[in-house]
């Protein structure tokens, strides 16, 4: 046997190597080997997720609840608020979108040109666009669904936004508004779903809203109609909505199943028995147990909640000092916290943070019962023996009207105390919410009222603060007259200047914080409950629930990884 040529022992020789340790030494080895081992892997590890990205991946399916009963998917006929609106949005896709910071975005337009004079607006549509039935889809569609909407005997509830807008199609890919003024707001109107003009075109006013249609859409949005179910009585109980492969954008998910419940109890139950997956605008109360094993996720809506005064109605209420010395009394802090669980946020005037023109330096009424009591001293407001102030023969005595629902009566309750402890005699009154519309807010009948309002996507002030709004069928609650706010808002909508649309919109906001037409409480948040695997929402804000679904097609459950 000879001396091994080499100074490196080969391979063979290492299995000898235990041979040369002592039991100590052995277990040191083991131990290093294992510690290498494992620092390599978590070495690799590191190095891998440095450099793969997790993707969505398609499939999946999602069951979502909706509250009511749908009768027209068809952004025609749609009204605000509605399952039909909802819908609506999920089938179909209009010239502009609202994006998640709530600007107006083109989304089958390619471009929008305004002219100098702000009365003429020209679209154009992006190329090979098709229904979900293969059609072309052109600017005759565009044309067609409008023109439907602005004529009267298709009672379209959008009909006063298109009345007196001229419309022409110079090609296939071209659509001109003209206006008989300029008027600002006037592109988020364009948000609006289009209809196939192949497929209605037979319609007359009296079939429109019989149309089979209307039930069975042919659209352009992400998801086409498959199916429906109905219960013995004939009404639709689900819709069954699949991916739609000439949508320009391609979903994950690969349907989308809605079923239909009569009241939000009903569809909690369903949602914590795992029936459905999601389930939209549930009231505070519910968000916990009700939904634990859920996401919920909150969006920021363009709704704000108020105490609107009419003071027509009360004579008391005409007095700036009183309105004032009501908002100082009033804690909003504790309404959030209390009443809506955390999930509203505290405003000061009628625009909200995040829309055009939003001042964030108005005048405000930081809660002090202290000063309100102060306030009304000074302005000759005394106690009487009954503990309600008077001034004069005036006592200031008024009614506060709210809808029958959990959360408001319980803000009303509070408001009423926090009111009475500064020397106002309140009395609370409760009105179902199907009659709300019809016997209070149409006829103005109310003294003071618990309401909350939405702004569409434009955030235009005009229809809920000029005072032609006053009347049954505007939607200005605060029946008042605040000098130079009518011009404010005229202008604001007309201008062609942005800088002037900022400073009429500042006017206007400091005119109201100063005469407090209203008490302006929260803005509103939207509850949205969900698998936890879903995912791809918008932003943390909405202008309305059915604006969830202008993404929809980022929505994902399932998720994959690619190289960096």
């Amino acid at each position: 046997m000879g001396l091994a040529t080499s100074r490196i022992p080969h391979p063979r020789q290492l299995k000898h190597l235990s041979d040369l340790l002592s039991a100590g030494e052995r277990r040191l080895a083991k131990l290093a080997l294992t510690l290498a081992v494992i620092s390599g892997l978590v070495l690799l590890g590191h190095w891998v997720m440095r450099h793969i990205v997790t993707i969505p991946r398609a499939g999946g399916t999602l069951t979502e609840g909706m509250i009511g009963t749908p009768q027209f998917i068809n952004p025609v006929l749609a009204r605000p608020f509605s399952v039909d609106a909802d819908l609506s949005r999920l089938v179909y896709r209009g010239l502009f979108k609202v994006d998640a910071n709530l600007k107006i975005v083109p989304d089958i337009a390619s471009s929008v040109t305004i002219s100098a004079d702000g009365k003429t607006y020209t679209v154009t549509l992006l190329k090979n666009l098709a229904w979900s039935d293969g059609e072309p889809l052109t600017a005759e569609d565009v044309r067609y669904t409008f023109e439907t909407i602005a004529d009267p005997d298709y009672q379209s509830p959008l009909q006063l936004l298109f009345k007196g807008v001229t419309i022409a199609t110079p090609d296939d890919y071209t659509t001109t508004f003209t206006l008989a003024s300029p008027l600002n707001p006037f592109l988020s109107y364009l948000t609006t779903g289009l209809l196939p003009a192949h497929a209605w075109q037979d319609a007359t006013p009296q079939s429109f809203p019989l149309a089979e249609l209307n039930t069975k859409p042919i659209g352009n949005g992400p998801f086409r109609f498959l199916n429906l179910t109905k219960d013995r009585n004939g009404n639709i109980r689900g819709y069954t909505f699949v991916r739609n492969k000439n949508s320009r954008e391609t979903p994950f998910l690969d349907r989308f199943t809605v079923k239909f419940y009569a009241d939000q109890t009903t569809a909690l139950d369903a949602l914590q028995k795992g029936a459905i997956d999601s389930l939209g605008g549930f009231a505070h109360e519910f968000v916990g147990p009700a939904v634990k094993n859920h996401q919920v996720t909150d969006f920021a809506m363009s709704q704000l909640t108020a105490v609107f005064f009419n003071q027509q109605k009360n004579p008391a209420l005409r007095a700036k000092e009183v309105r004032q010395a009501l908002s100082l009394a009033t804690d909003k802090a504790a309404i959030i916290k209390d009443s809506l669980r955390g999930a509203g946020r505290q405003i000061e005037g009628p625009l909200l943070p995040g829309q055009d023109g939003f001042n964030r330096n108005l005048k405000t009424y930081l809660f002090s019962a202290e000063e309100a009591r102060d306030l009304l001293e000074k302005a000759g407001w005394k106690i009487g023996s009954n503990n309600i102030r008077q001034k004069g023969s005036q006592q200031l005595t008024f009614v506060l009207t709210v809808v029958n629902d959990p959360t408001f009566v319980a803000i009303g309750q509070k408001l009423v105390g926090w009111w009475q402890s500064i020397g106002a005699n309140v009395e609370l009154k409760t009105v179902e919410a199907e009659q709300i519309q019809r016997d209070v807010i149409r006829p103005r009948a109310y003294e003071a009222l618990l309401f909350g309002e939405l702004y569409d996507a434009d955030a235009d002030p005009y229809p809920l603060w000029h005072s032609t709004q006053q009347k049954e069928s505007g939607f200005n609650l605060a029946i008042s007259f605040m000098k130079g706010v009518d011009q404010d808002l005229a202008d604001a909508r007309t201008t062609t200047d942005p800088a002037k649309r900022e400073r009429d919109l500042f006017d206007f906001q400091n005119i109201v914080a100063e005469e407090v037409p209203a008490v302006f409480l929260y803005q509103a948040v939207y509850h949205y409950a969900h698998a936890k695997n879903l995912r791809g929402f918008p932003g943390e804000r909405l202008v309305a629930s059915t604006d969830r679904f202008s993404s929809i097609a980022a929505w994902y459950q399932k998720t994959g990884w690619r190289w960096k």
